[in-house]
């Protein structure tokens, strides 16, 4: 996300696996939440059929930006945030999601996966 996009909701799946996924955790400048399952939430198109993979999908939404100076603030906030007892020290870049109610873990920070309330 190099381009001067200051800030934007970037709905996507949470799929660890992707060569996106690292650029979508690099770019954060809010926490991610876990959006709910829903029968309806995906549908295609070109059709309207609901989507194939929308049971096993979960998708997440994020505050993303392009600029630096709020990628790093937001990773100094996350810096002052406590965690909870039993927390593990994670030492990979992308951590499995939702384990420790984690999306993953950038600059060896943690980056927390809330839900949608």
């Amino acid at each position: 996300m190099e381009d001067e996009v200051d800030e934007a909701l970037d709905i996507c799946p949470l799929w660890v696996t992707q060569t996106w996924y690292p650029l979508f955790l690099e770019c954060l400048i809010s926490i991610t939440v876990r959006l709910p399952r829903h029968k309806d939430l995906l549908t295609l198109v070109y059709n309207q059929e609901k989507h194939p993979m929308r049971k096993k999908m979960q998708l997440v939404g994020a505050i993303v930006s392009g600029s630096v100076s709020k990628r790093m603030e937001f990773r100094k906030w996350l810096l002052t945030r406590s965690y909870r007892a039993g927390n593990q020290d994670l030492v990979n870049n992308i951590q499995v999601h939702g384990q420790n109610g984690l999306c993953g873990v950038v600059c060896e920070i943690a980056i927390p996966l809330d839900r949608l309330k």
